[in-house]
């Protein structure tokens, strides 16, 4: 599954390292939510992640 994942985000031109650190992140903040309407902004060919992980500047937050 992560190979899968990590391999998906380098499809998508995404940095990697940032990418999973994003996920993490989202996914530790959305843990106690009911709905799951989050889960597209994760996708790795979604508008957010791909403004934030392309450059290192997620990384400094």
């Amino acid at each position: 599954m992560i190979y899968s994942i990590v391999e998906t985000a380098k499809a998508n031109g995404l940095n990697v390292n940032a990418y999973l650190e994003y996920l993490l992140k989202e996914l530790l903040s959305h843990a106690g939510d009911s709905k799951e309407d989050y889960i597209t902004w994760l996708l790795p060919w979604s508008k957010e992640a791909t403004k934030l992980c392309t450059n290192t500047k997620y990384l400094k937050q």
